[in-house]
């Protein structure tokens, strides 16, 4: 199942999605069985992920994560699935009461943000360099996932951060992509799906209200910016993932709790909570930023159930949440002896948790520099400026006027909930380290790290048509221009217009689009079996597929091709990418931040971080050449790259590494590298009594 670029590959991963879809469906029409249009398709798709996660967890956990055991799990579900739901609706569905200007601006949206992050994937696939955190730590922990076929082993990425033990849902989706393939051609592709599925959660956010266009035109807003269209098309980053998932749990609450034209039933389908539960867990599974919101989510629970059934509703939202959620949580209490191995305290209380890192830069947070005017004059507003555009106030005001009114006067005590966990997590992120991180008077991280804040800007752009609802019309377009335009504002059509994959990628969108109308013709048609948008979305892939096959060829030729300058990694990623199986040891600093590429192509490189393994799972550098060297002799390793050290005081430049002279001995040969990095190949011990002096 390795054959990449050819048609068994394709089958093998069109199968695999195929019986989890297949699955999805079935179950929802037994968990949420009168749900219609977009809150039913929204609720497919987030049973779908979580049955593929849950699955690649449960294998995890037993070491069997490879993709015939992948498959295999697919089709026990899906069959299962099957049988347990002997009945289901055999003909077109009935319209769910979007109207048909409704659904041309739905569809001129998503052509518009599909074309824009299409031209980021693309770049990537055409050898454009991947950001900083993807082969830092995104894409290395889901290979070795893949690769090891275990989600309890914590893999030895660095001794400077934390990163290790971060929740990894997004990455064992590439990894299970990485399992069957045995390749990581899906891996660029899998954020502009994570982008739709946050429009589709805006949609049913605003469904209720009647103003379910602009509910996805707020969320529209937060991901058509550079502050995610530039750091997610094509990369292996999470913060797209986290935002699709908080969006769509809330939309999934709003569906169950909010208000209705028809009449109400008496409460919430049980099943409704249990799949808000489940997005809930994904977002807290994928990203640490998303944990105050969840729990404000959670807080809120009782509340809407009201008396008799607040328990019960309690428990299964936390059963879902759970499912998806809790597996990274429990195996860092188990490596640490805490669940949250970043908390080193709380309060008079110390925790067992590891040694302080050092981290890449000083972690200053935006509450350092609320009042600081140096700071917000020559770092906050020109990052905000290109972050969010130039029109980044009304973005601002527009998402905190819907979480306030929401929050006071909501249509329905749902939205006060969905508005809270917006409100409590853009203050989270006010206080999170790192928010703000560089030097002191030096906020230069301000810039990246403001997607931190996305997730929570998007909730708040969501529940913005809360505050028109009982207005008249006029209003609500008054809204809609407010919203396009800072949309409008962040849109580089200069860079459009000479980017060389506009083509292809408008190409993309307009079939992605033309691929959903024919699919909800067919859904809403009482004259066509049900079955028939499912053949659509069949023909779709199976299409998609047979185009993306040579591109996925390009991409595995062209990708890797140079390193960032200063980290003299060049010539060790190129000797890296056709090798296969060597086991493969890194000093430097600079090597563990840029390590992905010496995975190979087919990913079957084991790399390993020489770190020394202190309590409650602690790395610390290996100080002493004997030390270093016994740690090379009794790791076994085929290879060890060394490269420069990674200076916290002053990111911009790299310091000499030790090991680099450590490395030379009889046993040992230079096979690639340059000034910056060598690769040596171990031919023996290295004999820690020869070591050079001081």
């Amino acid at each position: 199942m390795s054959i990449v670029g050819g048609p068994p590959a394709a089958i093998w991963i069109l199968l695999f999605v195929a019986l989890v879809g297949c699955a999805a469906w079935r179950l929802r029409s037994l968990i949420v069985p009168g749900w219609l249009g977009a809150p039913a398709r929204l609720a497919e798709v987030i049973l779908g992920t979580s049955i593929a996660v849950v699955l690649a967890e449960a294998l995890g956990l037993a070491g069997a994560l490879h993709g015939f055991a992948l498959e295999l799990g697919a089709a026990a579900i899906a069959a299962a699935s099957w049988a347990a739901v002997r009945r289901a609706r055999p003909s077109g569905e009935p319209a769910d009461g979007a109207s048909g200007v409704e659904l041309v601006g739905a569809g001129a949206l998503a052509f518009v943000l599909i074309a824009i992050w299409m031209l980021g994937t693309l770049a990537v696939l055409d050898g454009s360099p991947m950001v900083f955190d993807s082969l830092w730590y995104h894409l290395p922990i889901a290979a070795g996932f893949a690769q090891s076929g275990s989600v309890t082993h914590i893999q030895a990425i660095d001794p400077l951060t934390l990163a290790r033990f971060y929740p990894a849902d997004s990455e064992l989706v590439h990894a299970i992509g990485m399992a069957i393939l045995h390749r990581d051609v899906l891996s660029p592709l899998l954020a502009v799906g994570w982008m739709a599925v946050a429009l589709l959660g805006g949609w049913c956010i605003g469904r209720p209200l009647g103003a379910a266009l602009l509910s996805m035109l707020g969320v529209g807003v937060v991901v058509g910016a550079h502050v995610l269209a530039a750091s997610q098309p094509g990369n292996a980053t999470n913060d797209v993932v986290a935002l699709a998932a908080l969006v769509c749990s809330a939309g999934l609450l709003v569906e169950a709790f909010g208000p209705r034209s028809a009449p109400r039933a008496p409460s919430a389908p049980p099943g409704a909570l249990v799949l808000a539960g489940l997005a809930a867990g994904l977002a807290t599974g994928t990203k640490l930023n998303a944990g105050i919101a969840v729990v404000t989510l959670t807080a809120g629970i009782p509340f809407l159930a009201g008396r008799g059934r607040r328990a019960r509703a309690l428990g299964l939202w936390v059963a879902g949440a759970a499912l998806t959620g809790a597996l990274w949580y429990a195996r860092d209490a188990a490596a640490t002896g805490t669940p949250l191995p970043w908390l080193h305290s709380i309060g008079p209380l110390d925790l067992p948790s590891p040694a302080n890192a050092a981290g890449l830069r000083p972690a200053f947070t935006v509450a350092h520099y609320l009042t600081d005017g140096a700071a917000w004059n020559g770092y906050f507003v020109p990052a905000l400026r290109v972050e969010l555009g130039d029109l980044w106030p009304l973005t601002l005001a527009l998402g905190l006027l819907g979480a306030v009114v929401s929050l006071v006067r909501p249509p329905a005590a749902v939205l006060r909930v969905v508005a809270a966990a917006a409100l409590a997590g853009a203050a989270t992120y006010v206080v999170t380290p790192l928010s703000a991180g560089g030097p002191e008077g030096h906020p230069v991280t301000f810039a990246t790290n403001l997607r931190w804040l996305a997730p929570f800007l998007a909730l708040g752009l969501a529940l913005a048509p809360a505050a028109v609802a009982a207005h008249s019309r006029a209003w609500r377009i008054v809204l809609a221009a407010l919203m396009v335009a800072p949309l409008a504002a962040s849109l580089d059509l200069r860079r459009w217009r000479d980017d060389p994959h506009l083509l292809a990628a408008l190409l993309v969108a307009v079939a992605a689009v033309a691929a959903w109308v024919a699919a909800t013709a067919a859904r809403r048609s009482p004259r066509l079996p049900m079955l028939a948008a499912s053949a659509v979305v069949a023909v779709a892939a199976v299409a998609a597929a047979a185009v993306y096959a040579p591109a996925s060829r390009d991409y595995l030729s062209d990708r890797f091709q140079s390193a960032p300058p200063g980290t003299g990694l060049t010539a060790a990623w190129r000797w890296a990418e056709p090798s296969g199986g060597a086991g493969i040891a890194l000093a430097g600093t600079t090597a563990a931040f840029h390590e992905y590429p010496l995975y190979g192509i087919r990913l079957s490189n084991r790399i390993t971080y020489l770190a020394n393994h202190g309590a409650h799972g602690a790395l610390s550098p290996i100080v002493g050449c004997r030390r270093w060297r016994q740690a090379v002799d009794s790791g076994r390793y085929d290879y060890v790259v060394t490269a420069r050290r990674f200076d916290p005081g002053d990111p911009s430049r790299a310091l000499p590494s030790p090991e680099r002279r450590w490395a030379r001995a009889r046993a040992t040969h230079v096979v690639a590298g340059a000034r910056g990095a060598l690769v040596y190949r171990i031919r023996g011990p290295l004999d820690p009594a020869s070591c050079p002096a001081r």
